[in-house]
């Protein structure tokens, strides 16, 4: 999902289009709920690993699970329905509270407003009510970009930290872990500063639903 979001990106950025635009989106936030799924799978692993008591509520949200009564009176599960906001939020804090070490949801970070002006994107894509819904400015594909980042970013410093809080008596892990997080501080520079980037070589002119040009400003 990675390689979709790179190869879409550049795709974009190379001959800007709708239907680019449109396709960058989808799988940028493909990678993020395909992503979200695996932290609360690390989290509900933990959880089974340390035999820890957990809210039965959590663990059940962990594995994407929803119960309810048939009209036999009978327990049936369900696949939960959750929206991807409340996912994002939910699988952050799991994570901290499987490895047992303080985490507090920063909701005033850029990054979060960012993907949640990027998310109000993606729900006009999926359930457009006009074809004008289907437009994306180019705007809009720099801060979903910039959601992407800042959701990569926040996933890989909880992972740090659940390395971290797993590692604590184990001189040799504590030393790689070090390490990583060092190259990881690295690629991150890279990363920002690739966004950066394709932001100045962003479209200069922008296509209306009818296929007509409007100069971008």
């Amino acid at each position: 999902m990675h390689e979709d979001v790179d190869l879409n990106r550049k795709a974009y950025f190379d001959a800007p289009s709708q239907a680019a635009a449109r396709t960058l989106i989808r799988s940028a936030f493909a990678l993020i709920e395909g992503q979200t799924y695996r932290l609360k799978q690390w989290a509900l692993e933990r959880y089974r690993q340390t035999r820890q008591s957990a809210d039965p509520g959590e663990l059940a949200l962990l594995e994407e699970v929803a119960f309810d009564l048939n009209d036999k009176g009978k327990v049936t599960r369900r696949n939960a329905r959750i929206r991807t906001e409340a996912n994002v939020r939910f699988a952050f804090e799991a994570i901290g509270r499987a490895h047992g070490y303080q985490y507090e949801f920063n909701a005033d970070e850029l990054g979060w407003g960012a993907f949640q002006q990027a998310l109000v994107t993606r729900h006009r894509l999926t359930q457009p009510k006009s074809a004008n819904e289907l437009h994306v400015e180019d705007d809009e594909v720099v801060v979903t970009l910039a959601a992407v980042e800042w959701f990569q970013h926040s996933s890989m410093r909880l992972l740090i930290e659940a390395v971290r809080a797993m590692s604590r008596h184990d001189p040799k892990l504590i030393g790689d872990l070090k390490q990583f997080e060092a190259r990881w501080h690295e690629s991150s520079k890279e990363a920002r500063g690739l966004l950066m980037s394709d932001r100045k070589q962003r479209p200069t002119t922008r296509s209306t639903p009818t296929g007509q040009k409007r100069p971008a400003g």
